[in-house]
C-alpha cells in the first residue's frame, strides 16, 4: 500500500523515491511530507483543468487544494465544484462526480443529470437516478434521451436495453440507431419499446446502404415521410441495391432523383450506379458529371460518359483533373472531346506541384499559363517548378512572387528571383517576412532591395512579441516606427518590447497602450506604462478592464484614481460568475441598482452561486 498523508492523499511517486534513495527520509517523517507539499503540481491546475486531465492522482490534490484555499469565497468554492462537475459527468467520470457531490450536492442538477447522459455512462446515469430520481425527468427525460442515444449510437444493446425497462414510458427516437446502422437495436426498440420514426431516419437508411434498414423501417413506419433527397444521397454513394429496390417498388418522390444522381455518382467513382441512372432514369446528367469524373481522377467514368451520353463536359474537367495530379485524365481529354482546358490548368497545376502536368501541358496544349503559375509555384517555395516556368513559359511573374515568397521564408526562392526576373518585390516583401518572424529574409532583402519595408513590419513583430524582429528593426528602420507599434505591443501584453521602443518613441506615448493593456488585463504593462509615461489612462482602461473581469487590474486603477464609470459593471462579473469582481464592486459600494439587472443576468446564465451571493449582500434589492 502506498504511503499517505493525514489528508489521505497518496504521497507524489517522486517524493518518496528522491527521499527514499538519496535522503533516507521514509513516510511518516514529518521533512517528507513538508517537501511533497513544496513539489505538489496541483496549485497550478484549477479544478476544471484537473477534470480534463482526468488523472486519478492529481484530481484528488486538486480537489484538496480547492477545499483548503481560505482566498476563495464558499460561494465560489461552491461554483467551482459545481462547474467542474458538470463536466465530469459529461466525460463518464462518476468517481469524480461522486468527491464533488460530497461536497456540493446541489450541484447535481438538470444540467448534470443531462451531462450524465451524453456521456453514455449507464452507471453514472443509474447513479444520478439514486440519488435525485427527479432529475431525468426534467425536460421530458432529456437526460434519459441524451444517454439513449448515445448507447444506441455505440450500439451498447444492454443499455438500451436498461434504459427502456427502467424508463418504459419514454417514447424513444430511432434516428441514432439508424444513422449507426444498428438494426437489432431497432428491431428490438420496435417490439419492446415506445419509439418513433422520423423520416429523416429513412434518409439515413438509404445514405448507409443498409437495405434490409431500408425495408425495416418502411414496413413498420410506413407514414414516415423521407426527404425529396433520398434517393440522390443514396446514389451519391453507390447504393445500388437502395436504388434498385425504392424504384422497383415505386418509392423515389417525384422530386427526389435530379440529375444531381448521376452527377453524384460520377464524381464518386460509382460506375455501376451511373449504368443503373442512365439505363433505368430519366432525369439524366448535366456537364457537371464528366468535370467531377475528371477532377477526381476516375478515368473509366469520364470514358463511360463520353461514350453514352451526350452532355459532354467543360474546360474544367482539364483544368481540375491537372490541378489535382491526374495526368491520365488530362491526355485522354486531350485526344477525345473538343473542350480542351484554359489557362488555369497550368495555373493549378504549377500551384499544387505537379511538375508532370506542368511540363506536358507545355508540350502538348497550347492555352498556356498567366503569371500565377510562377506567382503560385513562389509563394509555396517551388523553386524547381519557378525555374522551369522561368526556362520554358514567357509569361513570367509579378512581384507578388517574391512578396509571397519572402513572407513563407523561402530565401533560396527570392534569391533566384531576384537574380533572373525583373519583376522584382514591393514592400510587401519585408512587411510579410516580418509578420512571420523570417528575420532572415529580412534582412536579405534589406541588404540587396531597395523596396524596404513600411510601419506595419514593425507594428505586426510588436504585436506578435517577435523579440530579435522587433530589435533588428529598431536598429535597421527606425524610421519605419509609429507610435502604433507602442500601442500593439502594450495590447498584447509585450513588456519587452515595448522597452525596446520606448526610448525611440517616448514622446509618442498614448494614454491608449495602458487603456488597450488593462483591457487585456496585461497588469505588468499597465504599472511599466504608469511609471515611464505621462499620458495615463482614460476611462476606456476601466470600462475595458471590468467588462473582461481582469480584478488586478480594475482594482489597480480604481486604488490609483480611475472612477467606475458604467452603472453596468457588475453585469459583466455577474455574465462571467467572477467572485472577485462581485466582491470588489461591493465593497466599493458600486451603484445599488445594478443588482437588478444582475439577478436577471445571473438566473438567465444558470449561477446559482451568484444569486446566492446577490441574496446574501443585497436582500432588499429585487
Amino acid at each position: 500500500m502506498k504511503p499517505t498523508q493525514d489528508n489521505g492523499l497518496v504521497l507524489l511517486t517522486s517524493v518518496r523515491v528522491v527521499c527514499r534513495n538519496h535522503l533516507g527520509v521514509y513516510a511518516p517523517d514529518p521533512v517528507l511530507h513538508l517537501i511533497d507539499a513544496f513539489a505538489d503540481p496541483s496549485h497550478g491546475f484549477t479544478l476544471i483543468a484537473a477534470v480534463q486531465n482526468g488523472s486519478a492522482r492529481l484530481f484528488p490534490r486538486v480537489l484538496h487544494t480547492v477545499d483548503c484555499d481560505s482566498t476563495l469565497l464558499r460561494l465560489e468554492k461552491l461554483q467551482s465544484y459545481r462547474l467542474a462537475m458538470c463536466l465530469a459527468a459529461e466525460l463518464g467520470a462518476l468517481w469524480m462526480v461522486e468527491q464533488l457531490y460530497e461536497r456540493h450536492p446541489a450541484a447535481l442538477n438538470g444540467e448534470t443529470a443531462l451531462a450524465a447522459g451524453s456521456s453514455g455512462n449507464l452507471a453514472l446515469l443509474q447513479w444520478v437516478y439514486n440519488h435525485n430520481p427527479v432529475l431525468l425527468r426534467v425536460n421530458s427525460y432529456a437526460a434519459v434521451l441524451s444517454a439513449f442515444d448515445t448507447a444506441a449510437t455505440n450500439g451498447d444493446f444492454a443499455a438500451v436495453q436498461t434504459l427502456v425497462q427502467t424508463f418504459p414510458t419514454v417514447v424513444y427516437n430511432l434516428g441514432a440507431a439508424v444513422k449507426a446502422v444498428h438494426l437489432d437495436i431497432v428491431r428490438w426498440l420496435q417490439q419492446n419499446a415506445h419509439c418513433e420514426c422520423k423520416g429523416s431516419a429513412k434518409d439515413d437508411a438509404a445514405k448507409s446502404g443498409d437495405l434490409e434498414m431500408v425495408q425495416f423501417l418502411q414496413e413498420h413506419f410506413p407514414r414516415a415521410m423521407p426527404s425529396a433527397f433520398q434517393t440522390n444521397w443514396a446514389a451519391e454513394r453507390g447504393h445500388l441495391a437502395v436504388i434498385q429496390w425504392l424504384h422497383d417498388n415505386h418509392m423515389v418522390h417525384p422530386l427526389g432523383c435530379t440529375a444531381y444522381a448521376m452527377n453524384r455518382a460520377a464524381s464518386n467513382g460509382h460506375l455501376e450506379m451511373v449504368q443503373w441512372l442512365h439505363e433505368h432514369r430519366k432525369e439524366g446528367c448535366t456537364t457537371g458529371a464528366m468535370n467531377a469524373a475528371a477532377e477526381f481522377g476516375h478515368l473509366h467514368i469520364v470514358k463511360w460518359l463520353h461514350s453514352h451520353r451526350s452532355e459532354g463536359c467543360t474546360t474544367l474537367a482539364m483544368d481540375r483533373a491537372a490541378r489535382n495530379g491526374h495526368l491520365n485524365v488530362v491526355k485522354w481529354l486531350h485526344e477525345h472531346p473538343s473542350e480542351g482546358c484554359s489557362t488555369g490548368a497550368m495555373d493549378s497545376a504549377a500551384e499544387k506541384n505537379h511538375m508532370e502536368i506542368v511540363q506536358w501541358l507545355h508540350e502538348n496544349r497550347g492555352e498556356g499559363c498567366t503569371t500565377r503559375a510562377m506567382d503560385h509555384a513562389a509563394r509555396i517555395g517551388n523553386l524547381e517548378m519557378v525555374q522551369y516556368l522561368h526556362e520554358n513559359r514567357a509569361e513570367g511573374c509579378t512581384h507578388v512572387a517574391m512578396d509571397q515568397a519572402a513572407r513563407n521564408g523561402f530565401l533560396e526562392v527570392v534569391k533566384f528571383l531576384h537574380q533572373n526576373r525583373a519583376e522584382g518585390c514591393s514592400h510587401d516583401a519585408m512587411d510579410g517576412a516580418a509578420a512571420e518572424n523570417q528575420l532572415e529574409v529580412v534582412k536579405w532583402l534589406h541588404e540587396n532591395r531597395s523596396e524596404g519595408c513600411t510601419t506595419a513590419a514593425m507594428n505586426v513583430a510588436a504585436e506578435m512579441g517577435f523579440l530579435e524582429m522587433v530589435r533588428w528593426l529598431h536598429t535597421n528602420q527606425p524610421d519605419k516606427i509609429a507610435p502604433e507599434a507602442r500601442e500593439c505591443a502594450a495590447c498584447y501584453g509585450h513588456l519587452e518590447v515595448l522597452k525596446i521602443l520606448h526610448p525611440i518613441c517616448s514622446r509618442q506615448c498614448s494614454a491608449r497602450e495602458m487603456d488597450t493593456a488593462a483591457s487585456n488585463g496585461h497588469l505588468n504593462v499597465v504599472k511599466w506604462l504608469d511609471r515611464n509615461c505621462r499620458e495615463g489612462f482614460t476611462a476606456a482602461a476601466m470600462d475595458g478592464a471590468a467588462t473582461a473581469c481582469h480584478a488586478d487590474v480594475v482594482e489597480w486603477l480604481y486604488e490609483n484614481g480611475a472612477e467606475l464609470c458604467s452603472n453596468y459593471m457588475m453585469v459583466h462579473a455577474i455574465a462571467k460568475g467572477d467572485f472577485k469582481m462581485l466582491e470588489f464592486f461591493r465593497n466599493v459600494q458600486t451603484d445599488r441598482y445594478c443588482p437588478t439587472v444582475a439577478r436577471a443576468v445571473a438566473a438567465r446564465r444558470g449561477h446559482v452561486e451568484v444569486l446566492s451571493w446577490l441574496n446574501e449582500h443585497y436582500p432588499d434589492v429585487r
